[in-house]
């Protein structure tokens, strides 16, 4: 008999290939033979795994059907396991896949859909921080290298498609028609009221925010807005962000690494 490891492994290769061959001593069949009972666990997996995509991708679903976004689901799962004990957190790799799926190329739209959406059940998931007043957020601004940390469920995208239209209207909650558009947008997408609030926003808003977001300093997230739009109101875009309660901290610039000797 294997080690346990070794044991643990060859099962995960065999629910993922469906060839159970060498484990036939380490499976008890309990009225069928292993492989049988191995394409049962097999089954199991891919069934919860895709039932969990669909619950994170209702739009793409509606896109495309569901036979054909169980299709391309038994594609993904087999080199895309769970890493994750939740399963609301499975399934973040799915915009990349339908970018590259040859039988979706006809739908460029696609990929960055499945990016909203996966930006929607994050922001859903993420932990809810204490909020900052705005005193706080403005002494952040005189405070040279200094950042201001945003919420976790503040998320942002940019897409070359109408992407929070056809988002919208393919929820499974309206019977609105929008046709795919290629049109840039730049996107926030939060956690707000009963459910997650996605807003456009202006190129310098957008900026601002996403650099803030990547965790870079107020300095370099307002060069980013200003290269924007040279007149961008810096004070009026701190305010709007105390007033959405989207700063959480003031996080001071890292000190310099000592030299090695």
């Amino acid at each position: 008999m294997p080690a346990l490891p070794e044991l643990q492994k060859s099962f995960v290769d065999a629910i993922v290939s469906g060839d159970a061959s060498g484990l036939d001593a380490a499976v008890i069949g309990n009225g069928f033979t292993p492989a049988q009972r191995l394409q049962v666990y097999r089954n199991n997996t891919f069934i919860t795994l895709t039932e969990a995509l669909a619950a994170t991708y209702p739009a793409i679903v509606r896109l495309v059907g569901r036979g054909f976004f169980n299709f391309a689901a038994a594609q993904i799962i087999p080199g895309n396991l769970p890493d994750r004990p939740c399963l609301f957190e499975y399934g973040g790799g799915f915009a990349d896949f339908l970018a590259g799926f040859d039988p979706v190329a006809d739908y460029p739209f696609l990929p960055d859909v499945a990016r909203l959406e996966w930006a929607v059940n994050t922001a859903w998931n993420a932990p809810a921080r204490t909020k900052m007043a705005f005193d706080a957020v403005a002494r952040a601004a005189t405070s040279a290298g200094e950042t201001l940390r945003l919420s976790l469920d503040a998320l942002y995208m940019s897409s070359g498609w109408n992407v929070d239209e056809i988002w919208q209207a393919n929820r499974g909650e309206t019977d609105t028609e929008t046709t795919p558009v290629a049109q840039p947008v730049r996107l926030q997408i939060r956690r707000g009221g009963p459910g997650v609030v996605i807003e456009r926003l202006d190129p310098a808003t957008w900026s601002l925010r996403l650099h803030l977001a990547q965790g870079e300093s107020l300095g370099h997230a307002a060069a980013a807005a200003f290269a924007e739009t040279p007149d961008f109101d810096l004070g009026a875009a701190l305010r709007a962000l105390a007033a959405e309660s989207l700063p959480d901290a003031v996080l001071s610039p890292p000190k310099p690494k000592e030299p090695t000797p």
